[in-house]
């Protein structure tokens, strides 16, 4: 059945035109313009009326609170728009293909079909779906991207004129020479290649063979756990080796130490393994660059984490072997590697949010670091100081501000990318990212989701820009409140194109938090220098933080959160506690087993 059959035997029931024989056109009449409106006009209310009616009983709509978002005004909208869409289409067609069987009738080359009814039915499921629903899908698909590149461009040049830098290119600096760059060292290099078995298992520790599980512990391991690993590992490797299973990493062949040795000598004597390692990487902390992006395209970002396990690898070793040799009388060797893994945390470059995320999580292991020499009273007073001085200096907002509107533009690129043809990677592009469904996405979908990005960075970047957490009245809990809002407006919006923007919510959510919570650690770990100078100097701490100034502090700390005093208390085995009343506002008298209060120190 020819598409102008089925459409002109379908006019001629009666029920389409609702049963009311005015309307229907006559057979050897051309079909009325308004009558074709009129119908489809009329079939759009009734179509979407149903719907509406079907969705209020399967989904009611959610309270009246502001904080819910009223879903059915993007449904209805696109329903009403696919509706007439499909309904103008069908009446259109329909008055088409009518005027074409009277021109035949008036020319006498009209054929009348007698196929049996039930075949409009069967033709339904081909023309319906071809002349009502494909055509003008393609047409709102067509309209969206006219939209969606008008849209872009307007805002584009709105936020650049702001002085907003979205083009990508401006926050590429380009490669590195490979000796000015730490991470071309070999120990890096076997990681972005993936070898199984590369130096890396040297700075592996034989966790395996702990004592006891710490999975769910939050207590400190001590040297004596260490050093019977370590023994236990080397009796173990005393067998044919065994291929480790999954999620089991190679551990080196550890020499043995002296049947009398004390814990610490037995814990140096295993990482003794990666000494000449260790030593390489330490010298080449003083380079100038510590950069990710040294032979890789800057959109191709998989690197990274094979990268960030080597980090944390550093830090977790020399954690272990500071605290070892602290515990021997070697402070002036572990201050050179207390140095070493500050100047890794510190230099390291924070484009992008994990590699900010990763920076925060190695400072966050010196101020554990420093608090396993404090527990030992291992550090000197001049030490101190310099560890102190260093906590300080630390700057976690701006640099988190950098990484959020880094990431703003690297999701813009990447869009980019899907919006252009595909470009095969050549000489000139040798870092071409290889792209699958994407390309086949809708260009107006791709530019307005690039417009909701801007807008959503913009709407967090801006006010936080204005604010800091030493230079303003604003506190960090209302500081906290205020972005919660924006982020909670954002994770209700039903819309389509904010769909990747929603995807990135958590993550972004949580960055805040985690930058105010290093601040507070650092500056915690600070204090925790000044109190154990005060130590030196009068064997015991201060009852209070108001006997540290002068001498120790310019002034009494102040909570980042709430800009009260800082917390602080002798615990009862003769050490300190300095805690924050954390996001939920309440001094929870310094609890840390439900992480509550936000309490230093803390693993």
């Amino acid at each position: 059945m020819k598409p102008s059959t089925y459409y002109t035997r379908l006019a001629d029931w009666r029920w389409i035109w609702l049963g009311l024989h005015a309307l229907r056109p006559d057979t050897t009449s051309r079909f009325p313009v308004w009558k074709a409106v009129l119908m489809a006009a009329v079939y759009t209310l009734l179509w979407i009326t149903f719907v509406f009616f079907l969705i209020d009983i399967i989904h009611p709509l959610p309270g009246t609170r502001p904080e819910f978002y009223d879903y059915r005004s993007p449904l209805g909208a696109l329903l009403v728009v696919l509706g007439a869409a499909c309904s103008v289409g069908h009446w259109l067609f329909t008055r088409l293909f009518w005027n074409q069987r009277v021109r035949g009738q008036a020319t006498k080359e009209a054929s009348h079909s007698r196929a049996p009814r039930w075949t409009l039915w069967i033709f339904s499921f081909i023309y319906i779906p071809i002349f009502s629903l494909a055509t003008p899908v393609a047409a709102i698909i067509s309209l969206e991207n006219i939209w969606g590149s008008f849209r872009w461009h307007q805002v584009r040049n709105r936020l650049e004129s702001a002085g907003e830098k979205l083009d990508f290119s401006d926050w590429d600096a380009g490669n590195v020479p490979t000796e000015k760059n730490i991470n071309g060292l070999p120990i890096f290099q076997a990681a972005r290649q993936n070898h199984e078995k590369h130096l890396r298992s040297l700075l592996n520790l034989p966790e395996r063979y702990l004592p006891r599980n710490t999975s769910n512990s939050r207590a400190t391991l001590t040297l004596e756990e260490w050093a019977a690993a370590y023994q236990f590992a080397i009796t173990q490797q005393a067998d044919p080796p065994n291929r480790p299973g999954p999620g089991i990493s190679y551990l080196p062949p550890y020499p043995e130490a002296a049947p009398d040795a004390d814990p610490a000598t037995i814990v140096l004597q295993g990482l003794s393994v990666a000494d000449v390692l260790m030593e390489e990487i330490c010298a080449a902390s003083h380079l100038p660059f510590l950069r990710s992006s040294t032979d890789q395209g800057l959109l191709d970002l998989t690197f990274h984490f094979s990268e960030q396990s080597v980090y944390r690898s550093i830090a977790r070793f020399l954690r272990l072997r500071i605290k070892a040799r602290l515990n021997a009388g070697e402070s002036e060797a572990a201050m050179a590697d207390l140095q070493c893994a500050m100047r890794l945390a510190v230099g390291m470059e924070r484009k992008l949010l994990i590699e900010y995320l990763l920076h925060l999580s190695l400072c966050h292991v010196n101020a554990l670091i420093v608090w396993d020499g404090i527990e030992q009273h291992g550090w000197d007073d001049d030490q101190l100081v310099s560890i102190q001085k260093q906590f300080e200096k630390m700057e976690f907002h701006e640099p988190l501000l950098g990484a959020l509107a880094f990431e703003r533009n690297w999701g813009i690129a990447t869009m980019d990318e899907w919006s252009n043809p595909p470009v095969k990677k050549s000489q000139e592009s040798p870092h071409q990212v290889n792209r699958t469904w994407p390309r086949y996405a809708l260009r107006g979908w791709t530019r307005l989701s690039q417009v909701a990005i801007a807008l959503t960075f913009d709407e967090w970047i801006t006010p936080a820009r204005s604010w800091h957490p030493d230079q303003n009245t604003l506190t960090g809990l209302e500081f906290l409140k205020q972005m919660d809002t924006k982020i909670l407006r954002e994770s209700h919006s039903y819309s389509i194109h904010h769909a990747v923007v929603k995807i990135t919510l958590p993550a972004y959510e949580q960055a805040f938090k985690k930058s105010l919570k290093a601040k507070h650690a650092m500056q915690s770990a600070g204090i925790a220098c000044a109190l154990e100078r005060y130590y030196i100097a009068n064997q015991s701490y201060p009852k209070m933080l108001d006997a540290l100034v002068p001498a120790y502090l310019k002034e009494i700390p102040r909570d980042i959160m709430d800009r009260s005093i800082l917390k602080y208390e002798r615990t009862k085995n003769g050490f300190i506690k300095l805690w924050s009343i954390g996001d939920d506002g309440v001094n929870n008298g310094g609890d840390s087993k439900e992480q509550i209060d936000w309490v230093w120190p803390m693993e």
